[in-house]
């Protein structure tokens, strides 16, 4: 679980220069998942277990990767899984 003020980097996508983030992170009402593309907001929702949120966020991972988005490792380098 998080603390009030933590988050968390669950996976990060990248496709040309694009990079896609999902973040997990308190919320007033449970947890809030978040969807950040290039460090910008595009969506968010909120969940009261961490089971459902994480099911969520394989859902919107696996989406990605369906449609040529690959993982992402430090310093840019995209490179294609397995």
């Amino acid at each position: 679980m998080l603390t009030a003020t933590e988050q968390r980097t669950l996976w990060s996508l990248g496709q040309g220069t694009n990079v896609v983030e999902c973040v997990a992170s308190s919320h007033p009402l449970g947890m809030e998942l978040r969807y950040v593309m290039n460090g910008r907001l595009l969506m968010s929702r909120v969940f009261d277990s961490w089971e459902r949120l994480a099911n969520q966020s394989q859902v919107w991972r696996e989406g990605l990767q369906l449609r040529g988005w690959l993982e992402e490792y430090p310093f840019g380098r995209v490179y294609r899984s397995a």
